[in-house]
């Protein structure tokens, strides 16, 4: 599921985000908004939707590589993705609890469409981690280190390390956006 939602989502940024961006003269094959994206005051440009969907191929790719070479000692891999994804998963949802309508000119438009980015990163994300979870007896930890130095077997990654990185991260984000 994350490879088939970051090939479409990748694809869609790269060659269509003139209508992503909500111009009525380009053509893109995921329904959005027209017209009303392009006339916001705080819009993102096509060339910076264009970024967002170069920066998600690597992510694509890395998911691709552990379905096809196997997830044996793949680790590396799987962490950037679950950073990486959480990371874009929580900022979506933090523009969404702290949106000000005031700097949108149409603000109900705009809330669907974060709304949507909220759904959607969320599901990809729950995705990555669970199944990373379930890559764990295949040996996605395999090799493992911390700080460089084999730290044998890492059963508190999932259940202290991860949720307390993502925790921290919380914060700082709540914290940028209450200042």
């Amino acid at each position: 599921v994350p490879v088939i939602i970051g090939v479409v989502f990748s694809i869609n940024n790269l060659l269509f985000g003139d209508g992503y961006a909500g111009k009525a003269d380009s053509s893109t094959f995921l329904p959005v908004l027209t017209e009303y994206f392009d006339t916001e005051p705080h819009a993102a440009t096509p060339l910076q939707i264009q970024l967002l969907g170069s920066l998600f191929v690597p992510y694509t790719l890395f998911a691709v590589n552990i379905l096809r070479t196997g997830p044996k000692g793949k680790w590396p891999l799987g962490h950037i993705s679950m950073f990486g994804i959480g990371f874009f998963a929580l900022t979506t949802i933090m523009i969404l609890l702290f949106n000000d309508d005031a700097r949108w000119n149409a603000p109900e438009d705009v809330n669907a469409q974060l709304v949507q980015n909220v759904i959607i990163s969320s599901i990809v994300w729950i995705c990555v981690s669970v199944g990373y979870m379930r890559l764990r007896d295949e040996g996605i930890e395999d090799g493992m280190t911390i700080m460089g130095e084999d730290g044998g077997d890492f059963p508190d990654f999932l259940t202290r390390m991860y949720p307390g990185i993502m925790t921290v991260m919380l914060v700082v984000f709540i914290a940028v956006r209450m200042i």
